[in-house]
């Protein structure tokens, strides 16, 4: 009997060891079968947000591809489509399959707040105004906008994401967009398209005076250039009248298009070709007669010949748009002091008074159509930056803090040209010109793209 009950201890032993041995193992297999379902929603989840980005990528290309000026129109179609959603459903019942990287930009291929399905997958996209404080949510009018991605995880069969396990696994994209321009900031103190020729006691100096040309750079007499002088070209100089180095057979300066219509947004002021002047910051409806702001219609050409100094950003229209070397051009002859002003004109612009200038708009003072003439005094400094679509010439004894681009395009008007000087871009007698770096302008140097400020992610699991 002692013995019996030995062999029953025994097996109740074993039984307990057995039983333990089996929860751990059952215990195992759920906790795999578990791991096993965690990895493979990790690995869904991940699958599903690399849709939605895809998708949202695809969507600001699209942005992209439509530019600004019809983003009110994106912005209308978007909250026109979000009326039309079924009740009780976030998404309507279409579903367009034949969306592709490759034939997203067909201006019919999109629809916001639709279903699109791409590679198994269904999204859907929304376009909001930001609140930029105008009170009208289908204005953008600071070409700032909200991008929201709502991607749902396949494969999604049917015409409508009605699964709602399909619901709580969406993935959400909220993106604050912008179509950005990169502007230009200049390099050097004097940067021209073509050939130049520094000469007399002409100086350019700062701690970024330095000269681009994509030509020949001449620099003669007691004229002196304190930085690098890099050209296409070649260059001849006097020993010492470069401080930095010169770089003959340099790459050619990259210089941003000089066109009055590009930038003639900028201008609160038309001084139109009849004569007269539109007022667009007050009176865009009434055509005022000249004198007007200071500016006087004299010659069949625009000009400011006051000591007074009336601030602004003033355009000057050609007759012919396309033949500005017609005019009406534009002269400066007063001396106003103090003056905060920004000259935008197609035609040719000549400053010859003494005036102390500085920009009124984003560090650009003069934007001429064809040639700039300054041959002002020494005693009022121009500062900002002085730009032409084709020559410059600086010649008497301006001063100018800033810089001075020449784009040398085809020579349209002859307003610079010297017989006696071999070069039509030429900067000579006692010009000063210092320009100490960190000036970025309104000039765009570049494409535009759409820039991403803001950018979140979230499980959308909506009901």
């Amino acid at each position: 009997m002692e013995k019996n009950r030995d062999y029953g201890a025994a097996m109740v032993i074993a039984m307990v060891i057995m039983a333990f041995i089996f929860g751990l193992g059952a215990a195992y297999i759920s906790t795999t079968t578990t791991q096993e379902q965690l990895s493979t929603e990790t690995i869904n989840q991940a699958m599903t947000f690399q849709a939605a980005q895809a998708c949202f990528d695809m969507a600001k290309l699209f942005l992209f591809a439509k530019g600004t000026a019809n983003w009110d129109a994106q912005l209308s179609d978007s909250a026109n489509n979000e009326m039309s959603y079924v009740p009780g459903n976030y998404y309507y019942n279409y579903i367009k399959t034949d969306v592709t990287p490759s034939n997203f930009l067909n201006p019919n291929m999109f629809e916001w707040c639709r279903n699109i399905q791409y590679n198994d997958y269904v999204f859907s996209a929304r376009l909001t105004d930001n609140d930029d404080h105008d009170d009208n949510l289908l204005d953008d009018c600071d070409e700032l906008v909200k991008l929201d991605v709502i991607a749902f995880p396949g494969p999604v069969s049917g015409v409508m994401v009605t699964d709602p396990v399909a619901r709580d696994k969406a993935i959400l994209i909220e993106a604050l967009v912008r179509y950005q321009i990169p502007y230009y900031e200049p390099t050097a103190a004097v940067v021209v398209g073509g050939s130049i020729k520094v000469f007399g006691s002409a100086k350019i100096e700062g701690t970024q005076g330095n000269l681009q040309a994509n030509g020949n750079v001449e620099v003669a007499g007691a004229a002196f250039i304190a930085q690098n002088v890099y050209a296409t070209g070649n260059i001849t100089a006097p020993e010492g009248s470069i401080g930095g180095q010169p770089y003959p057979g340099y790459a050619p300066a990259n210089i941003p298009p000089i066109s009055p219509t590009k930038y003639a947004g900028y201008a609160g002021y038309v001084l139109q070709s009849n004569g007269k002047v539109l007022n667009k910051l007050t009176d865009p409806q009434s055509e005022w007669a000249p004198p007007y702001m200071g500016w006087d219609f004299s010659g069949g050409n625009w000009v400011y010949n006051t000591g007074v100094a009336n601030n602004g950003a003033f355009y000057a229209e050609a007759t012919d748009p396309a033949n500005p070397q017609l005019g009406p051009h534009v002269s400066v002859s007063g001396s106003p002091n103090n003056w905060q002003v920004t000259i935008i004109a197609e035609g040719h612009v000549d400053i010859s008074g003494s005036p102390t200038m500085s920009p009124y708009t984003q560090n650009v003072a003069v934007i001429a159509g064809t040639d700039l003439k300054i041959a002002g005094s020494a005693a009022n400094p121009y500062d900002g930056l002085y730009a032409a679509h084709e020559q410059i010439k600086f010649i008497g004894t301006p001063k100018v803090n800033g810089v001075t681009i020449a784009e040398n395009k085809a020579e349209k008007d002859a307003f610079v040209g010297d017989a006696t000087i071999e070069f039509d871009i030429a900067v000579g007698g006692n010009t000063a010109i210092t320009y100490n770096g960190g000036m970025t302008t309104f000039f765009e140097d570049g494409d535009r793209y759409i820039k991403i400020l803001g950018f979140r992610k979230s499980i959308w699991n909506q009901p």
